[in-house]
């Protein structure tokens, strides 16, 4: 069932080069960046830090065709990430403005050095009409985050930013998970994120969110590290456990 999408994943990509009139892309490329420090780094409403407080980092390239790439970098936490130095998204792709909205597509693999067989790799496609968007990512890798025989697993994100009057943006999101492969759906889960943004000026901004993941199973909420404490016996958190994030940011 999941792997019936691919087809519509090429008709996706084929409209994205199909010729036409987008609407005007920034004259020149652009090379930008971005350091983030937030009191928790929480991913598709995943804790990753274990509750400590994450520094973070992105480097940006965008061309006035449309084309993109980009580099983000954040700490995590070894006793969710198993002997993970860090967590290096690697991406790039192509997006094409329309009237009121956008379309685009990218690949993004993402490096977890030190890691035990962490990486994995995903194809993104989304979609923006004014405040609201949608995004399909698909796997494209054997393992997804350590998960074996999992290629072709779905993570469907949609949501909303809302501007709020001068400078406020309400962020709106719920997310679903669904793992590829014989067994894998222990790891399925849900997500959703309620969140207040302001841009602050000379590039920088804050944001205050709300965050909660609901597992298929007591995987999240029962969630054992590889780790052991002092006692000998193995680690243990609700990983999808709701939390309030928040975070300052200064874009260059």
């Amino acid at each position: 069932m999941k792997h019936q999408m691919w087809p519509a994943c090429g008709a996706v990509i084929s409209l994205l080069l199909a010729g036409g009139s987008p609407a005007a892309l920034a004259a020149q490329p652009s090379l930008s960046s971005n350091v983030t420090l937030a009191s928790e780094y929480v991913s598709r409403g995943v804790r990753q830090s274990w509750g400590r407080p994450a520094l973070q980092s992105g480097l940006d390239w965008t061309a006035p065709s449309g084309w993109f790439a980009g580099i983000w970098t954040s700490t995590v936490d070894k006793r969710f990430a198993e002997k993970a130095h860090g967590e290096i998204d690697l991406y790039g792709g192509y997006l094409r403005q329309l009237d009121t909205g956008s379309l685009s597509a990218a690949l993004y693999y993402y490096r977890y050095p030190g890691g035990a067989n962490l990486d994995y790799g995903e194809l993104s496609l989304g979609a923006n009409w004014r405040a609201l968007y949608a995004k399909v990512n698909l796997s494209y890798t054997p393992r997804f985050f350590g998960i074996a025989d999992a290629r072709g697993s779905v993570y469907i994100d949609t949501g909303a930013n809302l501007e709020a009057g001068e400078d406020w943006t309400i962020n709106l999101h719920a997310g679903s998970g669904q793992l590829a492969g014989r067994g894998n759906a222990v790891w399925d889960w849900r997500d959703a994120k309620l969140g207040l943004a302001r841009k602050l000026g000379s590039g920088w901004s804050t944001a205050l969110a709300w965050t909660r993941a609901w597992g298929s199973s007591g995987a999240y909420a029962h969630y054992v590290s590889a780790q052991r404490g002092p006692d000998g016996r193995p680690l243990a958190t609700d990983a999808g456990a709701g939390t309030f994030v928040l975070s300052v940011s200064r874009t260059y």
